[in-house]
């Protein structure tokens, strides 16, 4: 793949690590709760009734938060603590039911992390959670991941990877693990770009692919992680035949002051690409991402009809550095009209396009744009298509 311009990035991870909590609590509806609730935010949780089946869930597995109860049958919730206390550093947040202050206080000064009144709003619960274990990660000296792997961005710490968009979306793995995974895909699959999903859940035994080409629409596969077996569960446009799609070419041309203006260029399967006619397909927005690698339903419904369609990423178009960006800033209708029709002018120098048969799409500012090109460059432009655009910039 080429790399263009100033890629975006996805951290892949919300809470990839996969964070085991310990909740201790005699309530079993409470126990269901904060477990269904925790886990579905990616943590792996032990819901336990009393301090029996406590003790044997620490000697079975270490934990990185224990969320605790005061009020318990048996060995009450403070003595418990007082335990844990003394015999190690697992944080804890204990749970009351009981609104005075004394026993928040004692649980505190006892060594609780933190201390919520029951009934607790789960969210509020885990944005506790994740405020005590990064202030614990902060104090730890010893790195749970080797430096190789990690990736400090922003503030923000991720083990397993990124996703980068540039022609097209990548995945960047500094996992190991992760890397031989994908190359075992990318092997079944050679001809697809194949982003891999990890589930929330580090401990589950599958994670969804979704392959993709420029002529291929996207399937959706589900790897088993022991195997590597895939199993398809899906597939968009599924009447495609992706040997009658148009072919796809990420080009650069120059505009009239010189900027480069990237741009996306859809060919019709099996015709001679010269002379064609040509749709210049114009994105929204106007300041986003127009368009990237893989397959495009506007553009081959346009190449299947025979048309060349160029896509261009003009001025004020992100995801090309900057610059790029800030030099669309007040140019409706002056710089990014011109790097629209300076795209039409290069498709037809280069042959690819018919000059005389060259038509202008968009929709949003794309369908301005449309109208603009036949006021501004009435020789250009054979035809105008406007849908949803807007006509009244005051």
């Amino acid at each position: 793949m080429t790399l263009q311009g100033s890629p975006s990035i996805d951290m892949l991870t919300a809470n990839m690590d996969g964070s085991r909590i310990l909740v201790v609590d005699d309530d079993a509806d409470i126990r269901i709760l904060l477990s269904d609730f925790l886990e579905q935010h990616g943590f792996a949780v032990t819901a336990v009734a009393d301090g029996v089946a406590m003790d044997q869930a620490l000697a079975a597995q270490t934990f990185d938060i224990a969320v605790l109860d005061v009020m318990m049958p048996g060995e009450d919730g403070l003595s418990i603590l007082r335990r844990l206390a003394a015999s190690g550093d697992l944080p804890i947040i204990m749970l009351s039911a009981i609104g005075g202050d004394i026993d928040r206080i004692v649980g505190l000064e006892m060594g609780a992390e933190d201390y919520l009144p029951k009934p607790c709003n789960p969210r509020e619960l885990l944005a506790r959670v994740r405020t005590v274990l990064r202030r614990n990660r902060r104090q730890t000296s010893e790195p749970q991941v080797p430096a190789g792997q990690r990736l400090r961005f922003a503030g923000w710490q991720v083990d397993m990877g990124v996703r980068l968009l540039t022609d097209a979306r990548d995945n960047v793995w500094f996992d190991a693990g992760m890397k031989a995974v994908q190359e075992k895909i990318d092997q079944q699959l050679p001809n697809t770009i194949n982003l891999i999903t990890p589930a929330r859940n580090p401990q589950a035994a599958h994670m969804l692919v979704e392959s993709y080409s420029a002529v291929q629409p996207p399937v959706f596969w589900l790897a088993d992680i022991r195997t590597g077996k895939l199993n398809k569960v899906g597939e968009s446009h599924a009447a495609i035949k992706p040997a009658e799609m148009g072919g796809q070419q990420f080009v650069r041309y120059k505009a009239r002051d010189g900027r480069e203006i990237p741009a996306l260029l859809t060919l019709p399967a099996g015709a001679s690409p010269k002379n064609l006619p040509l749709v210049m397909l114009v994105h929204g927005g106007p300041f986003v991402r127009g368009t990237e690698m893989g397959w495009k339903a506007q553009a081959q419904f346009l190449a299947s009809r025979g048309y060349a369609v160029l896509e261009p990423e003009y001025r004020g178009s992100t995801g090309f550095g900057n610059a790029h960006f800030r030099a669309g800033w007040k140019q409706w209708g002056l710089g990014m009209q011109d790097d629209i029709a300076d795209g039409a002018r290069w498709a037809a120098r280069q042959g690819y396009a018919d000059p005389d048969r060259i038509c202008i799409a968009g929709g949003s500012y794309g369908g301005y744009a449309a109208l603009m090109g036949v006021v501004k460059d009435p020789g250009l432009y054979r035809c105008a298509v406007d849908w949803m655009g807007v006509t009244d910039i005051n």
